[in-house]
């Protein structure tokens, strides 16, 4: 609860910080006037009275330089017509932990294909093998596999994106390979960004799917397995408003918020037999505040950085068979996201341009992307009634931190296409690299 009042706070202090400087910047006089200064002629004259007093060095003026709304929309104007690459970017999901069985005695015979309860059998290890005089173990608990359009269900904002605003239809593909416990997944992204108030602000709008594991998969109790189906699942709806909010001399800094909509689906576990054991709800929106600045200290090199947060606003509830022969399912627990934060950095230098042919510009990228849990794993938490407190866990690393790496380039095509392939690669094995490579097309169709 504590930890929620804290999520409110700092999401309606951050709305509360942007609103402030759109206010500030809208009501700011377009033009500066210095203040007139004395003439000569019109200084008075010192009386003869002080001119043996000391003169004390007169305080030199504190001036701070302050950027009017025109300043803010030429600086702007000009980023955008030097062609600057978007982010690249780097995120899979973050969280692609499954929940371990403890013990599955505490289970009605439903779950199990026999219909009976137990351990599901036992593997013989040791010397000789599973027949040559080893001893009798239980077999390894099952995993329930994250599923459900995991590969896009939480999203990272600096991906295909720059803090300047910009009218474009946007087009990603992103390839993950041997994603861990889920194997290869291939993610779609389609949206487009409109941009208002002059250019100085946008909306955003972005929806993906991928090819991952089925939002519906089988547990075999007798075998004590949970299936692999894969299927193409949809992610979440994105909503993301962008606001030029400063300048600087040779940049701008930008400030929004995004919003992830729950469009993907529920999860569902089911039994051979086609009984449905366990559903996993995708009921949570996620709120995306984020801080970005843009730089440009020569004609040729580009620096750009993301700071972006990501809370659940919720936790997703967890139902599951608790008595054979039951109506319906008995609510056991309730799941909530970690908390994320992403620090990016990203450095662009125009290599080729203004050149014949096709292909017209080549600006290579280079960045660097950290990811963050402000906590540890998904919160799990039981229903106080239920007979399942002891039967299972969330599995995985407690705390989410990964670097990756990623390098490529940006192609641009006549004056409005822009095709950037990149490949990036984690720099840690910490908790959250859960993908060997990375690799992508992201196209950019400007409006």
């Amino acid at each position: 609860m504590r930890s929620q009042q804290y999520i409110v706070r700092f999401t309606f202090g951050f709305i509360t910080f942007i609103l402030s400087a759109d206010a500030a910047f809208a009501t700011q006089n377009t033009s500066d006037v210095p203040q007139k200064t004395l003439d000569k002629q019109d200084k008075p004259k010192p009386d003869d009275s002080d001119a043996e007093r000391p003169k004390k060095p007169a305080p030199k003026p504190t001036t701070r330089k302050t950027y009017t709304r025109a300043q803010l929309l030429a600086r702007t104007r000009m980023l955008a017509d030097s062609r600057m690459p978007n982010m690249w970017g780097d995120f899979f999901d973050g969280t692609p932990y499954p929940l371990n069985f403890n013990d599955r005695t505490v289970f009605p015979p439903d779950w199990n294909v026999n219909g009976e309860g137990g351990t599901g059998g036992t593997i013989t290890t040791g010397p000789g093998g599973s027949g040559g005089g080893g001893s009798a173990l239980p077999p390894p608990p099952p995993r329930i596999p994250r599923a459900g359009g995991l590969a896009s269900r939480r999203v990272k904002l600096s991906e295909n994106n720059s803090p300047i605003p910009t009218d474009r239809w946007i087009l990603n593909h992103n390839y993950f390979n041997d994603v861990e416990r889920i194997g290869d997944a291939t993610r779609y992204t389609f949206g487009f960004e409109k941009t208002f108030a002059e250019g100085l602000k946008s909306f955003e709008v972005r929806f993906s799917f991928a090819n991952t594991l089925s939002n519906a998969q089988i547990f075999n109790g007798t075998l004590n397995t949970v299936s692999q189906i894969r299927s193409d699942e949809a992610g979440n709806l994105v909503l993301n408003y962008k606001s030029v909010i400063w300048g600087l001399d040779d940049g701008v800094i930008t400030a929004g918020m995004g919003v992830a909509l729950p469009t993907a689906d529920d999860q569902f576990l089911f039994n051979p037999s086609g009984q449905l054991l366990m559903k996993f709800h995708n009921d949570a929106a996620h709120l995306m505040p984020f801080i970005a600045f843009v730089r440009m200290p020569t004609d040729k090199l580009f620096i750009q950085g993301y700071a972006q947060a990501d809370f659940a606003s919720s936790a997703n509830p967890a139902l599951a068979l608790t008595s054979n022969g039951a109506p319906g399912l008995s609510p056991i627990a309730k799941i909530k996201d970690v908390p994320l934060l992403f620090l990016d950095i990203a450095f662009a230098y125009k290599w080729i341009e203004d050149r014949e042919g096709w292909i017209n510009a080549v600006t290579p990228l280079l960045e660097l992307h950290y990811s963050m849990g402000m906590g540890r794993q998904d919160r799990l938490r039981f229903h106080p009634s239920s007979p399942l407190n002891d039967a299972f866990d969330l599995g995985g690393p407690d705390r989410i931190s990964v670097l990756n790496l990623t390098a490529g380039a940006s192609l641009q095509i006549g004056d409005s296409i822009f095709v950037r392939p990149a490949v990036s690669i984690p720099l840690t094995n910490g908790a959250g690299a859960s993908y060997d490579y990375e690799f992508g097309v992201h196209v950019n169709i400007l409006r």
